[in-house]
């Protein structure tokens, strides 16, 4: 039984590998990687919600917790940012700037060694949690299908030109690893009291959801660090 949360870690893992082949195969293949990458996502809730079920904490599992988030909530989500710049950049006299999207892997690795070894972290984040910036990048694909769906062409060529995607890549590098106070969704309790701030954000992107559609995910975890900022005290 202890070795189920390592189990499910690595269940994350492969995700994350299969979501960076899917990012190989093409362009029409980030939908699948997006997928691929909530699917770690949700292989990394329940391997914290198994350890803690089955009180199966160990070091060797909070360490190969972060190997596998590098891959899945770095690489990957850097992947799919890197093919939407390399699809979209015709015509732009920098041709490198897609690989400023592996900036994100990097500050990644940095926040979830740190993560390892602070102690602040145990109630909320200190910056962007790695999951949230792969949620984003993992939404993008699906957000590019809507707007095709739509012919929404113009609001396509703002969005996910190079330039705004590039810079997007350099503001979550930041995110990850300012000390910005984040709300955490580790609910120890379902009472609304001690998790109203919780609540709160997931009944936001709901909304939103019914307002713009599958949009409400990036535009949801671009909101969260102004949010979590509201609630310093």
């Amino acid at each position: 039984m202890k070795h189920i949360p390592n189990l499910i870690t690595l269940a994350n893992l492969f995700c994350g590998c299969l979501a960076i082949v899917a990012t190989f195969s093409g362009h029409n293949y980030l939908k699948t990687a997006g997928f691929l990458i909530f699917l770690a996502v949700i292989f990394d809730f329940l391997d914290g919600f198994s350890a803690r079920l089955l009180k199966a904490y160990s070091e060797f599992g909070k360490q190969l917790d972060s190997l596998a988030d590098v891959v899945s909530f770095g690489v990957a989500p850097a992947m799919i940012a890197f093919r939407i710049m390399f699809a979209h950049q015709d015509g732009l006299p920098f041709a490198n700037l897609p690989y400023i999207a592996f900036a994100m892997v990097l500050f990644s690795a940095l926040r979830l060694a740190k993560f390892n070894v602070d102690t602040r972290q145990t109630e909320n984040f200190v910056g962007m949690p790695t999951p949230a910036n792969a949620i984003f990048w993992a939404s993008l694909p699906l957000v590019l299908q809507e707007l095709h769906q739509k012919e929404l062409w113009n609001l396509e060529a703002v969005i996910f030109h190079p330039i705004a995607i590039a810079g997007l890549c350099v503001l979550f590098s930041a995110l990850l690893v300012l000390p910005i106070p984040m709300v955490s969704f580790k609910f120890k309790t379902t009472a609304f009291k001690p998790n109203w701030q919780r609540f709160t954000l997931i009944w936001l992107i709901l909304g939103l959801y019914f307002i713009i559609g599958v949009s409400a995910i990036p535009v949801g975890i671009l909101v969260y660090p102004l949010f979590s900022l509201t609630l310093r005290k």
